[in-house]
């Protein structure tokens, strides 16, 4: 069985013609992986991983297609994984909103939920995870009609 040497993650506009964005080294101990494509644009935006063996052999991810809108709210976690019993997002939002926040288990069932006034622009938050058991965790935040579910993981 070969082994991953990197994941190169590749965009394309038209879903036809891909190009390199990044490059993601792989890692045994590590189960997820993640990048952010910066400044995309709204519109539409294809993306596909080309895996790299170490052996040399390759093989492509199916492709995804995302919509980006002018103006859309989006949240991106900073602390992964959580340390100091604090996980740190940050929330981007077109416009003054209230955040509705909520911390799921893999299994199903909420933890814990808030809700979270954000004003338009970049807001960083903190949502206390203290009182939770070491483990992965599924926060999930909704802002008017966006929802963006993040895995976290706590030490």
């Amino acid at each position: 069985m070969s082994r991953q040497k990197n994941y190169e993650v590749e965009h394309s506009t038209n879903g036809l013609s891909f190009s390199q964005l990044g490059i993601v080294a792989n890692n045994a101990l590590v189960k997820s992986y993640g990048f952010t494509h910066s400044n995309a644009g709204s519109g539409k935006h294809y993306y596909r991983i080309h895996q790299v063996d170490l052996d040399g052999k390759a093989i492509y991810s199916s492709v995804a297609d995302v919509t980006f809108k002018t103006g859309a709210s989006g949240v991106r976690l900073l602390s992964n994984p959580v340390r100091n019993n604090m996980a740190e997002i940050e929330v981007t939002s077109a416009a003054s909103a209230n955040a509705s926040i909520e911390l799921w288990s893999l299994t199903g069932v909420r933890i814990a939920s808030r809700q979270q006034g954000v004003a338009a622009g970049i807001n960083n938050l903190q949502i206390p995870l203290g009182n939770i058991a070491t483990g992965n965790y599924v926060l999930k935040v909704r802002i008017n009609d966006t929802v963006q579910l993040l895995q976290v993981s706590k030490l």
